[in-house]
């Protein structure tokens, strides 16, 4: 086995491909550093403009912004206060008041065939009576579809469009009739409204809306955390403010001192983050709460829930708790490294930063290089005709395949670690370096810190595995292909076809059913919530969204399988394989 592999590696350092991938390779290097340009993180609350020309004006701009926070908290309570008493039954009351729409049309179809509605006045009362049926509809149905949180009744883009219009096109034409009407304009319209089944539809798609169930216990509960949490805290901040401020009022030095000012404007931005982050976790965990008992499949395919994604919006409420219940606020802690964003906040990129970037973009020529080695290791014995002479050796074609995987990844090592050392350096040299605390967030529901370098150790892991996989897939059609160039065509097409797939998607959830697309483990540490925002072509390429319905336990199963499957069908195949 040893000299197996002692070989194949002689022979791949002789190979006049190297040199050329080598020369690439380093090439690459060379221009990185011209097309990287991370943006800076986005402050929370850049929207809060905070005077600090002095003590008092900082601390009148914090009282106007937290005013703003206290509305919003109102309403915030107000809508969960709503639907803790509504009780879900939007539905029911819905179908009530389509039911009622119904009636009152069948009373005044009655009157006109009857002549019985007392002269005109009488049926302009019953067609007034189905056009306020028709507005409390139109109202109920747009609350629900436009609630606080969430829409709270389930309705396709198709369902939504035909109810709208149908509701729309009745109320139009019961308004349009009006005045100088006798009993045959009357007659007339009763057979119009029967003609093209207004009610009947209406009653129809109401009935085909679902409505979103919950437990107004969790709901209660939640309400409740959201009144008192770091309440404590909070106080605490406003009290060192209220004494700050009374200090400078009567003090010019302190007022006017930069030492003062800024520590005002701490203690504001600390207060204000805590509010934010209280804000928005219950927001998200009552969009969490009611959601829960449908499947994430079915619920985006609802008006109002096309983006929705169970796991990043639980990753996003994890990150607001830890915040919360450690006294941080975003700039406290760094987040997960992202292709187009900087770590750290309100700091120039750092070399983790300019190395993540760079060994994203040289992932994809490590996999190729990889690929192409691998995708030659046994189709080109075939090719040169060598396969015969290293079949007859007294070696098992167990230790031949695993000598020729080995040798491949030894290759792909040796490729990552270049990479990663000179774009460190590079990095160093041109950004300089940090060590903030980075917050990890693992599979969307565990928040934990670790220092800056062993979440980089972490994304090398990863890399790591995505790298090994495909070394396993073109090995895997080495074996299948006898002919050199058809082996690396379709080894390196199915890797070019998967990138052109994920790039032309823009992350749509369908491409989870593309399983090169699930094996990227570094986005379940935190990467969701950093590396959606991004607005730069390029970074589509290297986003790996986390798809509805899956965790970090779905993608490893995925990969355990894959690398199973790959290996049978490379030992099997070539153990089996006539060499002749």
């Amino acid at each position: 086995m040893n000299k197996l592999f002692k070989g194949e590696i002689y022979k791949l350092f002789h190979s006049p491909i190297m040199y050329f991938l080598t020369g690439l390779f380093i090439f690459a290097l060379a221009i990185f550093p011209s097309i990287f340009t991370p943006a800076e993180r986005v402050n929370r609350l850049s929207n809060v403009n905070l005077d600090t020309t002095s003590v008092t004006a900082c601390y009148q701009s914090f009282q106007n912004a937290k005013q703003k926070q206290g509305e919003e908290k109102l309403k915030i309570e107000n809508a969960i206060l709503n639907l803790i008493s509504s009780n879900g039954n939007f539905k029911e009351e819905l179908v009530a008041l389509g039911n009622k729409l119904s009636n009152d049309r069948a009373r005044f179809s009655s009157a006109v065939q009857n002549e019985k509605a007392n002269g005109n006045d009488g049926y302009i009362s019953l067609q007034t009576l189905m056009i306020n049926d028709l507005e409390k509809i139109e109202n109920k149905y747009k609350s629900c579809m436009n609630d606080y949180f969430v829409p709270v009744i389930l309705a396709t883009e198709q369902l939504d469009y035909k109810l709208v219009a149908e509701i729309t096109a009745l109320k139009r034409k019961l308004q349009n009739f009006s005045g100088g009407k006798d009993w045959n304009d009357f007659k007339g319209l009763d057979q119009d409204l029967e003609y093209n089944l207004y009610v009947p539809n209406i009653i129809k798609y109401i009935g085909q809306l679902d409505s979103l169930e919950y437990s107004n216990e969790e709901l209660s509960t939640i309400l409740n955390n959201f009144k008192t949490i770091k309440s404590e805290y909070k106080n605490n901040l406003l009290n060192e403010m209220n004494s700050l401020h009374s200090s400078a009022e009567s003090d010019v030095e302190i007022n006017a001192g930069k030492f003062y000012r800024t520590k005002m404007s701490d203690l504001s931005f600390s207060y204000l983050y805590s509010e934010h982050n209280n804000i928005e976790s219950t927001k998200n965990k009552v969009l969490l709460h009611i959601t829960q008992s449908k499947s994430t499949n079915y619920i985006i395919k609802n008006v109002g829930f096309e983006t929705y994604n169970r796991y990043k919006i639980q990753e996003y409420v994890t990150k607001c708790n830890f915040l919360l219940d450690n006294d941080m606020v975003d700039s406290d802690v760094a987040e997960n490294l992202s292709f187009n964003n900087m770590s750290s906040f309100g700091e120039k990129a750092s070399a983790f930063d300019y190395a993540y970037f760079s060994l994203e973009i040289m992932s994809i020529l490590v996999i190729c290089f990889t690929v192409i080695i691998g995708a030659s290791m046994i189709a080109k014995e075939y090719s040169d005709g060598t396969i015969k002479l290293l079949c007859v050796k007294p070696y098992k074609r167990c230790k031949i395949i695993s000598a020729k995987i080995l040798a491949t990844m030894l290759i792909a090592f040796l490729f990552t670690l270049v990479a990663t050392v000179v774009s460190f350096i590079v990095g160093y040299f041109l950004y300089g370096i940090s060590f903030p605390i980075t917050l990890m967030i693992f599979n969307s529901t565990i928040a934990f810190s670790l220092p800056i370098w062993l979440a980089f150790i972490i994304y090398l892991v990863c890399l790591m595995i995505k790298v090994y996989i495909y070394s396993l897939m073109a090995i895997a059609i080495s074996v299948l292909f006898k002919s050199y160039i058809a082996s690396i065509c379709v080894s390196c097409g199915i890797y070019i076809a998967n990138i052109a797939v994920t790039f032309a998607s823009g992350g749509a959830n369908w491409i989870k059913y593309n399983i090169f697309a699930n094996i990227d483990l570094f986005k379940y540490f935190g990467g969701s919530f950093t590396n959606s925002n991004t607005s730069i072509a390029l970074s589509k390429i290297f986003y790996s969204p986390v798809f509805n319905g899956t965790n970090i336990f779905v993608t490893a199963s995925i990969i355990v399988a894959l690398i199973v499957i790959l290996n049978v069908v490379s030992y099997s195949v070539f153990k089996k394989r006539d060499i002749m």
